[in-house]
């Protein structure tokens, strides 16, 4: 048997099967790519369980935030204002903020019981959770927009205006407080 896959493999160009694993998988098979495995693996798998996202998405989404960041700064040297320390702490911050919220809504969603009324089953965490990481990512793409717009790119300048006024009109309430109160006289 093993003479038959020699023979295959030797057809690929390899010496023979032990040749052929130690050039594909050789650099997995090193202490320092286990570990980092390991690392990246036990990493994923609790932002899984905490966040709700997969850490590829999650690693995307702080991407995202680190985008807007850097896009943000330059977009304000552009502008000709002063760049303060603090600045990078924001960064930080959002960062905290916006997975410990995500977080918290994922605990929920998954973890407390969901009451059945007239037979439909409807957790409300669940919907939640979907509205505050959308709500999120649309906030970061819509940001890193208008700092592309800011910058002088023209192409995300209209396409922000577009964005923002679809958003503009479907989050605008209908009248203000002053407007919806009765008149004494």
């Amino acid at each position: 048997m093993r003479n038959a896959i020699d023979s295959l493999i030797k057809e690929f160009g390899f010496d023979c099967h032990k040749s052929f694993i130690s050039s594909t998988f050789g650099f997995l098979l090193q202490k320092k790519t286990i570990s980092i495995s390991i690392y990246l693996g036990a990493i994923s798998m609790f932002i899984k369980k905490w966040v709700g996202l997969e850490g590829v998405v999650f690693a995307t989404f702080l991407a995202l935030i680190i985008f807007e960041f850097i896009t943000g700064i330059r977009a304000s040297l552009k502008e000709g204002n002063k760049i303060e320390s603090k600045r990078f702490g924001r960064v930080i911050l959002k960062m905290l903020i916006y997975t410990t919220m995500i977080g918290m809504l994922n605990v929920f969603k998954n973890n407390l019981s969901v009451p059945s009324i007239f037979g439909y089953e409807f957790n409300v965490f669940e919907l939640v959770y979907n509205i505050v990481v959308y709500g999120i990512l649309l906030q970061l793409f819509i940001s890193v927009l208008e700092n592309l717009s800011r910058l002088g790119y023209k192409e995300t300048s209209k396409l922000f205006k577009v964005v923002s006024s679809i958003f503009d009109r479907w989050l605008k309430l209908e009248g203000t407080e002053s407007e919806n109160k009765p008149k004494i006289d």
